[in-house]
């Protein structure tokens, strides 16, 4: 992002595989949080704004 020092960066990754990210809980993490907050720390960083755009998928954490 420094290096290139776009007008805006537009985030849309994500780990979506949802049964799957129980059994590969330290992928979905760097891919749905890890990677977002570095992302919006170099463009803070480089004075860019950055827009993330997540899931409409909500868990109510009843597990059924």
């Amino acid at each position: 992002i420094a290096a290139t020092v776009p007008a805006a960066v537009i985030n849309a990754a994500a780990y979506t595989a949802v049964d799957r990210a129980e059994s590969e809980p330290e992928a979905a993490r760097a891919i749905n949080s890890l990677a977002p907050g570095f992302i919006a720390r170099a463009c803070h960083e480089a004075g860019i704004p950055m827009f993330h755009i997540s899931t409409d998928y909500v868990f109510d954490g009843m597990g059924s």
